[in-house]
């Protein structure tokens, strides 16, 4: 959408509507003077911007929608998983109305038709993935840290490396350059070590009733470790690690 058009919509009040599934949000457009930036996490948003936002219980999301002289903005927090599937797959639609005749003129819908379609490569026999968790509760409980890796092998050495971690920073991290050092290199004690020291490099854990920030980091460096002796146990045993 180019900035004309953009600001012609920010002329008068706007009425959004938005479309999950069977079911709709209407609101209107509140005004702002600051610029909203994209963090990506609902801790990162003023204290005042959380009050203003609406919950949906049939769409079971919270949302409100802002606008600058330039800018329209659309805040939501979705926390449930089935309602984040849905939309990954289905998309949800952005109406927007500037004449209050409650009408749909145009509308954008995220993500894209069939965008998600290819974002997960079939597995094979030389590709592993592992998750691992630890919480006070086996079930139904928030993570102290969790992790997950998907790892590729080619010849004996690692073609592709795909690691994250929960409960280590202000939203779930994917650890860039802990997959890069990984690729290339030959499944070993000494590759993994080197790797887990990267990985702390990467990350920036607090303190919190789920634990301390060096707790995390122990947490982080043993699932680590689980994954490879989980997924290569003919090479790795966390002996030889720790």
């Amino acid at each position: 959408m180019d900035k004309k058009n953009v600001t012609t919509l920010l002329a008068v009040v706007i009425t959004t509507v938005l479309f999950f599934s069977l079911f709709s949000c209407k609101t209107q457009s509140v005004y702002t003077v600051n610029r909203i930036e994209q963090t990506g996490d609902l801790n990162h948003t003023t204290s005042k911007r959380i009050d203003e936002m609406q919950y949906s219980k049939d769409a079971r999301m919270l949302y409100s929608v802002y606008n600058d002289d330039q800018n329209l903005y659309v805040v939501m927090s979705v926390t449930d998983k089935t309602v984040q599937k849905k939309i990954l797959i289905a998309g949800l639609t952005f109406w927007m109305d500037t004449v209050a005749k409650k009408k749909e003129q145009f509308g954008i819908t995220f993500p894209r038709a069939g965008s998600m379609k290819n974002s997960f490569s079939k597995m094979n026999n030389q590709t592993f993935f592992n998750f691992e968790k630890v919480s006070k509760r086996t079930h139904l409980d928030i993570a102290s840290v969790n992790s997950a890796i998907k790892i590729s092998i080619e010849n004996d050495v690692i073609s592709e490396a795909h690691i994250s971690l929960g409960g280590v920073a202000a939203i779930p991290k994917y650890l860039n350059k802990t997959g890069e050092f990984l690729m290339g290199k030959e499944i070993s004690i000494d590759t993994i070590t080197e790797a887990e020291a990267v990985l702390q490099s990467e990350i920036t854990p607090i303190s919190d009733v789920r634990g301390t920030s060096d707790y995390k980091r122990l947490l982080a460096k043993q699932l680590f470790f689980a994954h490879f002796v989980e997924l290569f146990r003919n090479k790795v045993s966390f002996q030889n690690l720790i």
